[in-house]
């Protein structure tokens, strides 16, 4: 199949989103940004249904087999350039809330920092927010593309972080569209509550699902690891750790529990 669109859902999209249905293309977050650097207005969903050349934080591969919620979402959002990792939190409670309607339940579902979704610990969604800037510093726009395994997982040889599906954890027949009109009125909800309010209620509500106060985590990604205990989240996204040489503020890296689900 080539990346020609194919017929949009039926299913109801938030006032003001549209959505391009493709095939199997390189990546969502690329089209998206070939849409943006146009001036294609904001609002715009690319969806896929494979990638080969899916991406998350980095540059590492996305595993993005057919059956999967593959999508990209181009944002215009009216605000500075040092806001932009912001819009990874808006994304990550707002994928969170559309993992807990499609399962039924909140009880296990809960975000890492920076931008993974978990269920019992187990990674069910990733984040990857990719942005670019005008001359006054203000952003040009953002593309925040989504993965969500829905009916598999990747095998744990091949994934850094123990894997886990919507199948795997009870709701057996989502489809990627119904993924998607759920996860867009979430996206909805959030970004207007972020441009609304600001990015204290984003940052509780990310909270609530995160790590626990004094939990045990290791940052990975510097010059050496970094081990210590959750403290917070600070205003501007950052991972606040009480570690043995003191609080440290991390604004990169990867989040790991100390004890780490297994297979």
């Amino acid at each position: 199949m080539s990346a020609a669109a194919k017929p949009p859902s039926l299913l109801p999209l938030p006032f003001g989103y549209r959505h391009l249905a493709l095939g199997v293309i390189g990546s969502t977050n690329d089209e998206a940004q070939r849409f943006a650097v146009q001036g294609e207005p904001a609002g715009l969903i690319v969806s896929a249904s494979e990638q080969t050349q899916g991406r998350g934080r980095q540059r590492r591969s996305w595993l993005s087999p057919a059956g999967g919620l593959y999508c990209s979402f181009l944002l215009r959002p009216p605000c500075e350039l040092r806001q932009a990792p912001e819009v990874g939190f808006v994304t990550a409670v707002a994928v969170a809330d559309a993992v807990i309607a499609l399962l039924g339940t909140d009880e296990r579902v809960g975000c890492k920092w920076p931008n993974d979704i978990l269920v019992g610990g187990r990674k069910v969604a990733g984040i990857l927010v990719e942005s670019a800037a005008l001359a006054n510093n203000t952003l040009d726009w953002v593309v925040a593309g989504i993965g969500i395994n829905l009916g598999e997982r990747p095998a744990a040889d091949m994934v850094m972080y123990p894997a886990t599906c919507l199948a795997d954890e009870g709701a057996t027949a989502v489809t990627p569209e119904v993924a998607l009109a759920v996860l867009a009125a979430a996206m909805a909800v959030w970004l207007d509550r972020w441009q609304t309010v600001g990015f204290a209620p984003v940052r509780q509500a990310w909270l609530r699902r995160a790590h626990r106060q004094g939990e045990r985590l290791v940052v990975r990604g510097g010059a050496a690891d970094l081990e210590g205990e959750f403290i917070d989240l600070d205003a501007s996204g950052a991972l606040v750790l009480q570690t043995q040489q003191g609080r440290r503020v991390v604004t990169a890296g990867d989040c790991f529990p100390e004890n780490l689900p297994h297979d």
